[in-house]
Order: C-alpha cells, then structure tokens, then sequence
C-alpha cells in the first residue's frame, strides 16, 4: 500500500436514494457500491470514483491555495473503521464553504472588517469538518491524487436498505 493508505476489512451499502430501485431488495441496493477504504488497493486497478461512509479523522495541513490562485487547497484523512486515506478536498468543496479564491483574497486585502468575516469562515469550516461523518464520494484518478468530490449525510432510506440487506445476508 502507498503513503496515506492503510486498510483491514471489506462491506457494501448504497449510494443515493434515486439510484436505489423500487423494490427495495439487495439487488437493488447494492447498484452504486459502498466500499470499504480496506478495499482500496484492488479497487484503484478498476474504480475511478468510489463511494465510502467515513468520516474525516484529521486536517494535514492548512487551507491553502493553488499556485496559480485560482483554487482552495486543504488535505484531509479519511477512516472508515477498516483504513484511513489521504486526500485533497475538491476546490468545489471548499469554495461553498468560503468563497471564491481572488475574491476572498481581494476583501481579506480590502477591509479588516472583511477578513475577520472570512477568518470566521474558515473556522466555521473547520469545526465542520471535525465533525463530517458521512457518504462521501471520492475521484481516485483526479491529477493531485485521491479527492474527495463530495460530502453527503446518509438519508434514512439508505439506513433503511442497509438494514434490510444485512438481515438477507
């Protein structure tokens, strides 16, 4: 396994409620996978994108921003329970949470109000992050390595689904 990876365990759930059929049944289910981070050695030699319930264990670095100025940067580790990953969280990701990159440089520049404004933000997303557990897509071919695409709290049905596929195993 590479730097950033570490694994021991296997499991499958869903993806999203409008991808799981009508009937309800594990075939269903089972459509988009779920994967275990323990899995993720095989998976990288077939799966561009997969789709984990982990949750963020830790921040590696500071929020950043690439060298052109154009996006965020911020590396995350990811556990599942079965291993952890190391990953960039998606620009897209990050700027919902504080804003477009030259334009939040340009009012943090601009006024002393403005940057505590953004200083709060940031912190705000930080506390979040401590706190993400959840389904969350990854892109294991993206160019800066593994990234984290999108973050999403589990619905009910998927609960639900879950539940009912573990009492047909």
């Amino acid at each position: 396994m590479g730097r950033g990876i570490a694994a021991s365990g296997d499991v499958e759930t869903a993806n999203r409620k409008e991808n799981i059929g009508a009937t309800g049944k594990c075939s269903d289910f089972h459509a988009p996978h779920f994967h275990y981070l323990s899995q993720l050695p095989s998976l990288l030699e077939v799966s561009k994108r997969i789709i984990v319930k982990a949750h963020i264990s830790t921040v590696l670095d500071k929020i950043g921003t690439s060298k052109d100025k154009r996006e965020w940067t911020l590396s995350v580790r990811i556990n599942d329970g079965t291993g952890y990953l190391d990953c960039q969280l998606s620009h897209h990701i990050l700027e919902s949470a504080i804003g477009p990159v030259r334009e939040t440089i340009r009012k943090s520049n601009s006024n002393l109000t403005q940057r505590k404004i953004i200083i709060q933000k940031m912190k705000n997303f930080g506390d979040y992050l401590s706190s993400v557990n959840g389904i969350m897509e990854l892109d294991l071919s993206a160019p800066a390595g593994p990234t984290l695409t999108n973050i999403r709290q589990p619905t009910s049905t998927d609960i639900t689904l879950f539940r009912q596929c573990l009492a047909q195993r």
